[in-house]
């Protein structure tokens, strides 16, 4: 499951709050990080930490990272297609912060299957600052624009406990009903 939001909407505390409520059913994978190991910090635990030539490696060799080639204080933060692979391995959905620009097209042309929740900020009275609210509220609208027919669901963010519930109810959805699939991605390859 793919979560798919601009920056400040709320994305990160409704993950938070999906995986500490079922641990059992829901994980995040461990991403890659160009950064140092702080201290108490363990290689593998909060971040799988490499050098700025793997990382580059990674990206350029197509193995690895699927979603944020972002940039944070100088350093490189990327979800790996197989950390993600080892969440599934272990039996649990993979719970993923997606870079629109970036990831929710990787995930497709990779025949990943998924179900991506994008969150948008749909009200921009809901913020305080002004700058702000004009920047998230164009933010979710260009990205709705551009990026909407690879969303299954959309959820605004204008209240967080509202959020929560039709994200909740989003994921009952998703279990319960069959999902598309492009028959493409089960036939072999060369039909």
């Amino acid at each position: 499951m793919f979560f798919t939001a601009p920056s400040g909407v709320g994305v990160n505390e409704l993950h938070r709050r999906l995986i500490k409520i079922n641990p059992n059913t829901y994980q995040g994978p461990i991403s890659h990080t160009t950064r140092s190991q702080k201290m108490g910090g363990k290689n593998g635990r909060e971040y799988h930490f490499v050098t700025k030539e793997v990382f580059a490696y990674m990206v350029l060799a197509i193995c690895s990272c699927d979603s944020a080639y972002s940039g944070h204080n100088g350093h490189m933060y990327g979800t790996s297609l197989d950390s993600a692979q080892d969440v599934l391995d272990n039996g649990k959905i993979c719970v993923i912060d997606l870079e629109p620009h970036v990831g929710v097209i990787y995930v497709y042309q990779n025949h990943t299957y998924v179900f991506i929740i994008s969150l948008v900020a749909n009200n921009p009275h809901f913020l305080s600052n002004r700058y702000i609210k004009r920047y998230f509220y164009e933010a979710s609208r260009t990205m709705k624009a551009k990026y909407r027919q690879y969303f299954d669901c959309v959820i605004v963010t204008d209240d967080l406990q509202d959020s929560w519930m039709d994200l909740f109810t989003a994921i009952q959805h998703a279990q319960e009903e069959p999902q598309w699939i492009p028959a493409s991605w089960f036939a072999p390859d060369h039909l």
